[in-house]
């Protein structure tokens, strides 16, 4: 069976070289947590396809302030993502990483209403659909 990741790190060196370097300075821990395919992207694209990997992409996302912008740059959105999502908002959790990020919780609950979702879609993301993946039974709206 042909594997498809969408979550690999592709090409851009600059967002690579971060990762990286992360990864190195576990090593300060006294763990040796190392980057085993430091490789050029030929390289990288060749471990990936003997992996299985018929087709991947990245799957990006804004880990400290003042990064969003420029990833959003390096992996744009596809035209009428919006009108994707809403017909996929069955499909669509709430995982917020709050309190554990630098911004308030509000702000990733006003994107995704920004969405433009109708009222049932958007208790489904905020709510029923992740009463449904965990079998919540007892649970209040």
């Amino acid at each position: 069976m042909a594997l498809v990741d969408v979550h690999s790190l592709g090409e851009e060196w600059d967002v690579l070289d971060e990762v990286w370097a992360s990864f190195d300075r576990v090593r300060e821990s006294g763990v040796d947590w190392s980057v085993h395919h430091r490789t050029d992207e030929n390289a990288r694209l060749t471990a990936l396809r003997e992996l299985g990997v018929s087709a991947f992409a990245p799957l990006v996302y804004p880990h400290r302030p003042g990064v969003a912008e420029w990833l959003n740059e390096w992996v744009p959105l596809p035209a009428g993502w919006r009108s994707r999502i809403a017909g996929l908002a069955d499909r669509v959790v709430l995982g917020s990483d709050f309190p554990n990020i630098p911004h308030p919780c509000e702000e990733q609950l006003a994107a995704i209403r920004s969405w433009g979702l109708d009222a049932a879609a958007e208790q489904a993301v905020l709510h029923a659909n992740g009463v449904r993946l965990l079998q919540l039974t007892q649970l209040s709206k």
